[in-house]
């Protein structure tokens, strides 16, 4: 009979550096870790292949075939996983100095996490001004067309993270969720606002990725990483609530270019619901969610600050490839580290 707790010491502090193994290509192995280990490396040609490569990989991990087979599952979670985990590794590391000071007891955290809607990567950024008060009608439709490759699905997110967590855990993401679902209104869901504001811009889900820059599929990637993987619940958990206490801002400003350039009440929606419903999620997110996790296990709070920071410095990237791309400078802004 197998011994289940050897087995479970052994998953537990096993070495699997490398669970591309299950791909039998050669060929295609040495790809993929040339492109991880560019990606690694901050080499920009890399990290633009390395993240549409993952971006697509990912596509097909969640999308929904009834000709799939276990097998395959097996070798595109083998795949991502390897790509994410050396990924991560480095975004860890390229974070951590903000972390050695970082309060260890709650209240002083919580504190900590919420002072990062005023200090954090990419917060205040004179981008959105511009969009709000400057920006003509085809240049929100460059940062419609580039947001829409952040977009890894807040409701799907949630779902993913949700999986045993404790009870008023669970009731207060699930209360966000029923939010994301329009309060069980189809032309209510969040997903189906997106997607008449893309349409109305005459943008199309099908087949977007080559014209999306790497970074914001970095972002998504970075998010759909953390909701995969146990591992990396308390990063999701942070990460899921360092947008909802910084979005609305942004929302705000995106929702009054878009009613500036005369897009129609119903077009700009999604953006009008989220500077105004994400600050009552905050509240709840905070007291129901972080702090009940921190006061389970208060180790969680350096992983919950991982995450979040690791969520600000992906937004603050994607800001400033949208003012390269837009020739926007603003000496007075400054990022709190480099972004690459």
């Amino acid at each position: 009979m197998m011994n289940i707790d050897s087995l479970l010491k052994q998953i537990e502090t096993g070495d699997f550096h490398n669970p591309l193994t299950n791909l039998q290509d050669q060929d295609l192995r040495d790809e993929i870790m040339r492109v991880t280990a560019g990606a690694v490396a901050d080499d920009e040609k890399s990290c633009s292949e390395f993240h549409h490569y993952l971006a697509i990989l990912n596509k097909h991990r969640l999308s929904l075939s009834v000709a799939r087979s276990p097998q395959t599952d097996l070798l595109l979670n083998s795949i991502c996983t390897f790509m994410e985990i050396e990924w991560l590794n480095r975004e860890r590391q390229r974070i951590s100095p903000l972390l050695s000071g970082m309060p260890d007891d709650e209240e002083s955290f919580i504190q900590w996490f919420e002072q990062l809607q005023q200090n954090g990567p990419g917060q205040h950024h004179p981008l959105f001004d511009y969009l709000a008060e400057q920006a003509t009608r085809e240049e929100l439709r460059y940062f419609l067309l580039q947001e829409m490759g952040t977009e890894a699905g807040f409701d799907d997110l949630i779902s993913l993270t949700q999986f045993k967590t404790p009870p008023s855990v669970k009731l207060e993401l699930a209360r966000n969720y029923w939010d994301e679902m329009g309060g069980g209104e189809l032309e209510g869901m969040h997903s189906e606002l997106l997607s008449r504001l893309v349409s109305s811009f005459q943008l199309s889900w099908e087949d977007y990725y080559e014209d999306v820059h790497w970074a914001p599929l970095a972002l998504s990637n970075l998010m759909i990483a953390f909701a995969m993987k146990r591992a990396y619940f308390s990063q999701s958990i942070g990460a899921l609530g360092i947008i909802e206490l910084t979005a609305p801002e942004r929302c705000l400003r995106v929702m009054e270019g878009m009613k500036r350039v005369k897009l129609r009440d119903d077009e700009y929606k999604y953006y009008a619901l989220h500077s105004l419903l994400d600050q009552e999620h905050w509240a709840g997110w905070k007291m129901n969610v972080m702090q009940p996790l921190i006061r389970e296990y208060p180790e969680r709070m350096v992983k919950m600050a991982e995450g979040a920071l690791l969520r600000l410095f992906a937004g603050a990237r994607c800001f400033k490839v949208y003012c390269n791309h837009l020739r926007l400078q603003f000496d007075s802004y400054s990022d709190l580290l480099h972004i690459h």
